[in-house]
């Protein structure tokens, strides 16, 4: 059975995660070998470079790092808003408000923003260890896996890199269940 989460025409179309039926270890081994296709598709790219810190998922990552408790928890929530906000639109927009509201509700459709996002994620699941965050960042992997042909050959390298930390972050969960795959 295929992995459906990874195809159609997202961003532009929104997946439905709400109800899905438990369907196994098999469902790992699709969504495995999907992620197998999507790196075979970006090929062997090393990591291209990443954003400044002087957009949002760039501010919010250093933050998170930050020895300042102030500035680590303001991080914390502007992600913890934007991961909601995720939820339910599965949208990552090119600039946000101050409310963290997107500014174009049409400006959806950059795939580095997404790519930021997940890095952004990867950064948060691994400093906090959060299952949100490594729930988010499927999502946003999944949209990127759908949008694979539209990458640019700039993107490609940190798309790759994204899907490997995302891969060994959800092997490391089923190991520590005694789900080996």
């Amino acid at each position: 059975m295929p992995y459906i989460y990874s195809t159609g025409g997202m961003p532009e179309t929104k997946m439905q995660y709400s109800y899905s039926p438990f369907l196994g270890i098999g469902f790992l081994h699709d969504w495995f070998k999907d992620r197998d296709n999507a790196l075979e598709y970006l090929g062997g790219v090393s990591p291209g470079q990443s954003p400044s810190a002087g957009d949002i998922f760039g501010g919010i990552k250093k933050g998170l790092g930050s020895s300042s408790i102030k500035e680590a928890e303001a991080a914390r929530e502007k992600l913890a808003t934007l991961v909601k906000r995720f939820e339910v639109t599965k949208r990552i927009y090119s600039a946000y408000n101050g409310e963290l509201r997107p500014v174009d509700t049409q400006d959806f459709m950059g795939l580095g923003n997404y790519a930021s996002f997940a890095e952004t994620l990867i950064a948060a699941h691994e400093i906090t260890g959060s299952l949100v965050y490594l729930n988010a960042l499927l999502k946003c992997v999944d949209i990127l896996c759908a949008a694979r042909e539209r990458i640019g050959d700039q993107l490609k390298g940190r798309v790759a890199a994204v899907i490997r930390e995302e891969r060994a972050r959800v092997l490391a969960v089923c190991a520590r269940h005694g789900t080996p795959l």
